[in-house]
Formats: structure tokens, sequence, C-alpha cells
């Protein structure tokens, strides 16, 4: 029988996942910012046993951390498409993104969430049911996740 979820709370992730946004998903801003992410044995038993260089550490952190993020920004987990394409683009897990500012990210995203209608940048990062809610929905599904990869019961 699975035990009561024990990994970091939705709010800490949510958390975590506010701070990293304005630096992005490269190895500074995910060494400084990580917080409860890097506490996921999703994230964690993903790096090398033999790393004892806090540099190198960190840049496996960095690279274990946007992996677990890309599998969690899918649909099976993300069911709400403008939430996925809002997260690709400001986290960012697109490539041409990363080291983009985040008003640049948002921009893209807004470009990006319907066919033929553009959303302004602040629009995307101030109006609820935009990048709110998806990082709202992708603490949650990385709760799940955890929660599974612990063989415990989500919260």
């Amino acid at each position: 029988m699975a035990s009561g979820y024990t990994g970091p709370s939705a709010q800490a992730l949510r958390e975590s996942l506010t701070a990293l946004l304005l630096e992005g998903l490269g190895v500074s801003g995910v060494a400084e910012h990580g917080g409860a992410l890097l506490e996921l044995r999703l994230v964690i038993d993903r790096l090398p046993s033999d790393i004892s260089d806090e540099e190198e550490r960190e840049i496996a952190s960095a690279v274990a951390l946007t992996e677990v993020l890309e599998q969690a920004v899918v649909k099976a987990h993300i069911p709400r498409r403008k939430h996925r394409v809002i997260l690709k683009y400001v986290l960012p897990l697109e490539n041409d993104f990363r080291g983009k500012t985040i008003k640049e990210r948002r921009a893209a995203a807004g470009a990006h969430i319907f066919d033929g209608k553009k959303v302004k940048a602040n629009t995307v990062r101030a109006y609820p049911e935009y990048e709110p809610n998806a990082l709202d929905e992708l603490a949650r599904a990385l709760t799940e996740m955890e929660a599974e990869h612990r063989g415990e019961t989500a919260p």
C-alpha cells in the first residue's frame, strides 16, 4: 500500500517555479532559484552519483531539472494547450529562447497561445488564466509525478 506524499509541496514547487522564471533554466538560474524543485527525487535520481565538484553538480542539476520539466509539460500532465505553450516559452523549454529575457519569452508565448491572435507579454504574466494558472498546473503535475516516482499517494 502506498504511503502519503512526503515530497515538496505544490506550493513550495510553485514558489520555486516563480523565482526561476526571471533567469530561466540556465545553470545560474537553477542554482540560485531551483529551491524545492531540486529536492524532487525525479531530479535527484537523474544526477550522477560520482559528482563531487560543486560546479559540475550545478550543471547536472540544471540538465536534470530541464529534463523533468520537459516530461511534465505534456498533454497527459497539463491538459490545456495554452498552459503548455506558455510554459514552453516562459521557462523556457524551447532551446531558441534560452538566454532571452523574461519579457521576450512572455512575448513569444503570447504570440503562440492562439492561432492568429497575439497576447501581450504583460497580459501573459498578469492574467490569471495564463502564466499564473500554467505555473499552478505545472506544480500540481510535478507533485503527482513525484508521488508516483516515490511510490506514494498523490496529495
